[in-house]
């Protein structure tokens, strides 16, 4: 069982490739997110460099002008780089502010300290540029510069924005496109299944048609010569083996029939067939068979398929049942409305792991099964544009369920 498992699972490019997809998807998802951090993490350090070198030049334009030029240096400054910079204040060491270009008010900020020289002992003290308070002496030439960074300048850039969102909808894409593969592969792979399944089921067809072509002549034969003989036979226990070889040449026959019709490619004449007179004269043969049927209810399928389809359900499910269990014959109409089910129900040893070699040529768990009522019974099936299929019954036993397209309503 185990092996079966893993055979299966062997297989299922339905469930590895999509998985290995996603490990892949989620994989390029977080180099992607990688990816748009250090973006960002470079645009930052590049960011503050050019921080870095404008608040140089302007320390060196100020340091080089003087006090007297201040305000015209500092707004020169500002409007140089308005891209970069929204606002600039110069500030004393006791944080009033000395000269204001633009706006520095609730926007992202940068401190730079500036030792300006001596000249710039007094700026704000006395009588020239910028905001003072009389009497006031300001320490030094040590002034900061405060600089309000430009909403550009923030902005992340196109390839920040895209490169994270790119990568999750690629990995998105590629299990999806995963998805798509993995189906293709287990369809193509069922298909070729199915493909060696049919030549060699038509090669057992053909060769079990030979057979039974090569047998019929002797077994007629046979038969005949018996039944002359059990017509002059006179004493009893003659005739009861007699009866026994004409009993198993007519099995025979019924055997040789079966491979004669499995051999043969059936051809459907559909026709509006009623459900329920087809399935209670087949429920009539045996008393332990019960019918559940809508008597208006109608398939689309050639009449005489349809009998041998039920009848070949319902006499494995009386093979199969205990003594005395009940059969139950049922049909329904799925929630779709373009089908019709009818379901023979067993309680019987159930289809066991794998139901599909039930329906394989010559297998059979009967000691007087032929193997072929199954695969017969999905042949014509198919013909009508249908198929049949056994489940495990809940409780036990099996349900074998006949699919064939519904019928116009009367």
């Amino acid at each position: 069982m185990t092996a079966r498992i893993s055979a299966k699972l062997s297989g299922r490019w339905d469930l590895w490739l999509p998985l290995a997809a996603l490990l892949v998807a989620l994989a390029m998802a977080g180099l992607g997110t990688t990816a748009a951090g250090a973006l960002r993490e470079s645009r930052s350090l590049a960011r503050e460099g050019e921080l870095l070198h404008f608040a140089h030049d302007l320390e060196r334009d100020l340091r080089e002008g003087g006090p007297d030029s201040a305000v015209s240096t500092v707004e020169r400054a500002f409007r140089e780089r308005p891209w970069f910079v929204a606002g600039l204040a110069l500030a004393a060491a006791s944080g009033e502010v000395l000269v204001r270009a633009g706006d520095v008010e609730g926007l992202e900020t940068r401190e730079h300290e500036m030792f300006l020289g001596r000249d710039w002992g007094m700026f704000g003290a006395g009588p020239g540029p910028g905001p003072r308070r009389p009497g006031e002496r300001f320490m030094g030439g040590r002034r900061t510069l405060r600089i309000a960074l430009s909403p550009a300048a923030l902005r992340p850039t196109a390839l920040e924005r895209i490169v994270a969102p790119a990568a999750l909808a690629s990995g998105v894409l590629l299990v999806g496109l995963a998805v798509l593969g993995g189906r293709l592969l287990v369809r193509q792979r069922e298909e070729q299944e199915q493909e060696a399944t049919r030549r060699r089921l038509e090669g057992l067809g053909r060769a079990g048609a030979g057979l039974a072509h090569q047998l019929r002549n002797p077994l007629g034969t046979i038969k005949g010569s018996c039944q002359l003989l059990l017509e002059r036979a006179s004493e009893p226990a003659e005739k009861k083996r007699l009866r026994s070889i004409l009993e198993q040449a007519v099995r025979m026959e019924r055997l040789i029939g079966q491979l004669l019709d499995y051999a043969r490619p059936p051809r459907s004449e559909p026709a509006q067939v009623e459900v329920s007179g087809v399935l209670r004269e087949i429920a009539a043969r045996s008393p332990t068979v019960q019918v559940r049927v809508d008597a208006l209810l109608r398939v689309l399928a050639d009449p005489e398929h349809l009998r041998q389809i039920v009848e070949n359900l319902v006499d494995n499910a009386l093979a199969t049942s205990p003594p005395g269990e009940i059969v139950e014959v049922s049909a329904e109409v799925p929630g779709h409305g373009s089908e019709v089910r009818l379901i023979v129900a067993d309680r019987g040893p159930g289809p066991g792991e794998d139901p599909e070699r039930h329906f394989e040529p010559y297998v059979t768990s009967r000691a007087d099964g032929t193997g072929l009522g199954l695969p017969i019974a999905r042949a014509l099936a198919e013909a009508n544009g249908g198929t049949v299929a056994l489940r495990p019954r809940p409780g036990g036993g099996t349900l074998a369920i006949l699919s064939l397209p519904q019928g116009a309503a009367p």
